[in-house]
């Protein structure tokens, strides 16, 4: 390869050879071309007849000039040939300079070849040496554990009856958390049914009119004044116009009453009280979707762990690999696909927008919790519902009536039903403060501890301001109104005054004719309509007044504070309880969750090993390896059936653990499934509010009436109220998704596992926190029996009864 080498003489001889020679190529090829032109010309002159020139002419010019090119061909091809033959020694030197430049590449290329799979040789054994080190760490902490494990003083207990005790007590807990929940949101909504009931019939007034505006545009201003110059002085326009400005006039005061009312609601017992609640269910989201995230990624590990260590004889499982399967397949059906459903304005690329084309939202496949129905179905709340009118018929009785008679008899008959309803209002609370007692039956001996309440971290507006804001309001509107109305009637005025009326043609007074007769029949209809939902409003006011803060609503609020330490502090609970089962399995945690590690680097070590065998088959170094390799397997093995034959001395322990455990975690599943249950049920009224509420108007609304544009007021407070709610559930649950969808169950999540034990002071501070909740229930129990206790009635005292016993005033 290196005996020929281009010299600069050989670089010369190419020089000299290369010009001459391309000199007769370019000769050679001229004179084929024109040999080609004079053939061809010569055959042209042979077969067509040329004018002017007499055929043998022709045929001696075709024969000659065939002839010439015939000549030139073969001289071309001639040079061309020799010059191929001639450059023979030149194509030699430069096979010879491009042949040697390619070995010398091709060796490079071989040498970095070689350099590169020497440095992956080293890589791999150094990572093979390397993995073995760890794996061989595993195994010695299975061999410390084993020892420990073997002179750990036991003598066949099982889980201490303390902590069995505080399961019992975390169980009852996460048990009852929902159905309280529920059962605060039924009083709450029946203490408001009335009132919920008023506002479904008023919005759909409201909406009527406005969309009466803005589609058909009947009683914009410049549609009645076609109406009045059509009528100047008929009685039939006349009459239609002052009716429906008196209609106008009647639903802008019920709006104006309806937004004070809205207003002091909030303020008082029952809106505080659905304030603290609203913000429990977030706590509730929390404490659900949190506990869900662990659960997800318990059964993830659970799962891929089982797909190693299934067929191995040491490890015994609560479940099979099957079973196991099919529960983390249920929970990402339930929190990723049937929970996903109801949060339309979540994107497949988790992007929340809630305020576009949402009345393309398609509702139909959700089911929204009618709350009126479901109390109209209720017994429970139909005898609340004629206790209350029974009290309103005693308070309009001792106004109204001077019969005593027959007012003995109505009092007679509300002391009744009020005993019944006093009667099973004190069993309940009664069987509250019971519970409490079978846990903690030195509870009453607890000093009390002073807690901040929610109440005093709720700032709340004077009641004369909010009435205020209301009517400044409201005024606003009423004026721009009025306006309108002097325009109308200025219109009428200049009309009779220069007594010329419009021309109109025949077809446009019919049109006009027929939009009067609709116009009238529903400013009627929508008149009778305001007419009952004013009387209705006058007689449910002063019932929604006093209801609001009544007892059971103050008994609602001392249980909506409990109920939010209860969620606040539920979660650290569940840990400390997880922390005192994993303290007592101290025993065999540690050496158990060691020897799943040492099999599960085992198995990652395997399949190195594996690959590399046949890359490396004959080095001395990986026969080294792998001699290690069998060595640290063979060990594993030896130490695990060491591990398995110690592990029987805690057979009691071992199953009273499992049962501990399988107790708390079907209570957790219990939360998890009526949490999310709760939550969706929430979420898809919320979506459903926010979907009836919007609409189109926000963009016409400097084309509607002042009587819209106060109704709209309202309108956009309860749409901003459901828009405010539809988003943080969404936002919530969207970081709930990304969460389980960035989960990873590989080699290092299975490593990274450790042992969560708190130390003693954080688990004395979880037991005074368990301590202080219970004796806030406790207190929350007995103030409510207390209250009821003073709220009997004798029959000696009845003639003293008054309405304020039952509801208190402020």
């Amino acid at each position: 390869m290196t005996s020929i080498s281009p010299s600069i003489s050989t670089t010369s001889l190419q020089r000299d050879h290369h010009r001459p020679i391309s000199k007769l190529r370019i000769l050679g090829i001229s004179l084929l071309a024109c040999s080609i032109i004079l053939i061809a010309g010569g055959i042209v002159l042979f077969t067509v007849l040329i004018p002017g020139l007499s055929s043998i002419i022709s045929l001696g010019t075709g024969i000659g000039s065939c002839a010439l090119g015939g000549i030139l061909f073969c001289l071309g091809l001639f040079l061309i040939l020799k010059k191929e033959a001639v450059p023979l020694v030149q194509d030699t030197f430069d096979e010879i300079v491009v042949e040697e430049g390619g070995i010398v590449e091709e060796q490079q290329v071989v040498e970095q070849q070689d350099i590169e799979r020497k440095q992956q040789v080293e890589t791999t054994i150094e990572r093979l040496n390397q993995e073995l080190s760890s794996f061989e760490g595993y195994i010695q902490s299975v061999e410390v554990g084993l020892e420990k494990m073997k002179s750990f003083p036991y003598n066949d207990e099982g889980v201490t009856e303390n902590t069995k005790h505080k399961l019992k007590i975390l169980t009852a807990s996460l048990e009852g958390i929902i159905p309280e929940l529920v059962d605060i949101r039924r009083i709450l909504e029946e203490e408001e049914f009335h009132v919920v009931s008023m506002h479904k019939h008023f919005r759909a007034i409201g909406e009527s009119l406005v969309n009466r505006e803005i589609v058909a545009r009947d009683y914009d201003l410049d549609n009645l004044k076609d109406i009045t110059a059509c009528y100047p002085d008929c009685p039939i326009g006349v009459r239609f116009i002052n009716f429906f400005q008196k209609t106008i006039t009647r639903f802008m005061n019920l709006t104006e009453a309806i937004l004070e009312t809205l207003g002091v609601a909030k303020i008082r017992d029952h809106g505080v009280a659905k304030e603290i609640f609203e913000k429990n269910c977030v706590l509730l989201e929390n404490t659900v979707y949190g506990s869900l995230e662990k659960s997800y990624r318990n059964l993830g590990l659970m799962s891929a762990k089982m797909h190693l260590l299934h067929e191995n004889s040491l490890f015994q499982w609560e479940d099979n690999k099957e079973i196991i399967e099919k529960k983390k397949q249920e929970l990402t059906d339930m929190c990723l696909h049937t929970h996903r459903k109801v949060f339309f304005g979540l994107s497949d690329d988790n992007v929340v927008d809630i305020t576009t084309n949402v009345q393309d939202w398609n509702l139909s496949d959700i089911i929204s919790r009618n709350k009126l129905s479901e109390m109209e179905n209720s017994q429970e709340w139909n005898k609340k519902l004629a206790l209350k009118n029974q009290a309103l018929a005693y308070t309009n009785a001792k106004i109204n009536l001077k019969n005593q008679k027959d007012l003995k008899q109505i009092e007679s008959s509300f002391i009744s039903s009020w005993e019944q309803f006093r009667r099973s209002e004190y069993e309940k609370a009664k069987n509250r403060l019971e519970v409490v007692k079978g846990f903690y039956p030195d509870i009453e001996s607890i000093p009390e501890e002073q807690t901040e309440s929610e109440e005093r971290s709720i700032i709340l507006p004077l009641r004369s301001d909010v009435i205020k804001s209301a009517k400044e309001l409201a005024g606003d509107f009423k004026s721009l109104q009025e306006d309108a109305w002097e325009s109308l009637k200025e219109f009428v005025r200049n009309l009779r005054k220069n007594q010329s009326l419009p021309r109109m043609t025949l077809e446009k007074k019919r049109e006009i004719d027929d939009k009067l007769r609709d116009a009238s029949n529903f400013v009627e209809a929508t008149s009778a309509k305001i007419e009952t939902l004013v009387k209705c409003f006058n007689k449910i006011n002063p019932i929604f007044e006093e209801e609001v803060s009544k007892v059971e609503v103050r008994d609602i609020r001392e249980r909506l504070d409990v109920l939010t330490l209860e969620l606040k502090g539920i979660t650290s609970q569940i840990e400390s309880i997880e922390s005192l089962i994993a303290k007592e399995e101290l025993p065999l945690l540690p050496v158990r969750q060691a020897l799943e590690k040492a099999y599960i680097k085992s198995d990652s070590c395997s399949k190195l090993i594996m690959v590399a065998k046949s890359s490396f088959e004959g080095d001395m170094r990986f026969e080294s390896i792998y001699i290690r390799w069998n060595h640290l397997v063979s060990r594993l093995q030896e130490i695990g059936i060491a591990v398995k034959q110690e592990a029987g001395r805690f057979l009691n322990l071992d199953l009273d653990i499992l049962e501990q455990k399988c107790l708390l975690q079907e209570s957790k599943k219990k939360l998890e499934d009526a949490g999310l249950k709760f939550i969706r049920e929430t979420a898809v009224e919320a979506t459903s509010d926010f979907h009836s509420l919007t609409n189109k108007w926000e963009e016409m609304l400097e084309c509607l009436s002042p009587y819209s544009k106060l109704y709209l007021k309202y309108h956009e407070e309860e749409r901003a109220q459901a828009e405010a709610k539809v988003h943080r559930m969404t936002e919530k649950y969207r970081a709930f998704k990304m969460a389980l969808e960035a989960m990873k169950f590989d080699e290092e999540a299975l490593l990274s596992q450790e042992i969560c034990i708190e130390d003693e002071s954080k688990q004395q501070e979880s037991e005074k926190q368990a301590l202080h909740l219970a004796y806030c229930k406790f207190r929350a129990a007995q103030s409510r029996l207390a209250n009821l206790e003073s709220e009997i009635v004798e029959r000696s005292t009845a003639k003293k009864f008054t309405m304020k016993k039952f509801w208190p005033s402020k």
